[in-house]
């Protein structure tokens, strides 16, 4: 997944894939990022599209 702001690319963090399977979720953390403007977030898995978030 990563963090954008309209114009900025914050981040990128990579997720382990042990323990995930078919309808089950996994959890990630990452650096804390402090940032006044709004960010959205895109997520992949297996270079497959997970969708974008919306702004906030």
């Amino acid at each position: 997944m990563d963090l954008r702001t309209s114009s900025t690319r914050l981040g990128n963090w990579s997720c382990g894939n042990s323990g995930v399977g078919a309808h089950s979720w996994s959890v990630c953390f990452g650096q804390t990022l402090t940032q006044s403007s709004a960010v959205n977030s895109a997520g992949s898995a297996e270079a497959v599209s997970l969708g974008v978030s919306p702004f906030v």
